[in-house]
């Protein structure tokens, strides 16, 4: 019977050797040839799976849908087209859009003239700071 030494420090402890774990110490657990196929089969579906997100990433993977929305280059267009509702400047860039009376309604760079509603659902958000 072979004696593994097991070093604690000063003190040697021999340790009695299992027939199991005389080769090698860290043994691989024995699986059958049905969990091999499991196996075999996850990584094909993990695979397949990958393999879709990538190749069609829009198919129906969206959080939420945006809708477009209509902008005019005119304030009163956009009041023509949206009567009920406020018309606001949106910065399209940035997708922040500003009041009448603000700073910035009407004076950036690329924007345009748009209803509020339809700019909040299509996940536009207004000014935080007021300008």
């Amino acid at each position: 019977m072979k004696r593994l030494f097991l070093n604690s420090g000063t003190a040697i402890i021999p340790l009695p050797a299992t027939a199991a774990h005389t080769d090698n110490l860290f043994p691989r657990p024995k699986t059958t040839s049905r969990t091999r196929s499991l196996l075999g089969r996850a990584r094909h579906l993990l695979l397949l799976l990958a393999l879709v997100g990538f190749l069609a990433p829009s198919a129906g993977f969206a959080l939420s849908p945006i809708e477009p929305f209509a902008n005019f280059p005119s304030e009163v267009q956009a009041q023509q087209h949206c009567p009920g509702d406020a018309v606001v400047w949106l910065n399209s860039p940035t997708g922040i859009y500003h009041t009448k009376g603000q700073r910035w309604y009407g004076r950036t760079k690329s924007g345009a003239y748009v209803c509020r509603t339809e700019a909040d659902h299509a996940g536009m958000r207004g000014s935080l700071n007021g300008q």
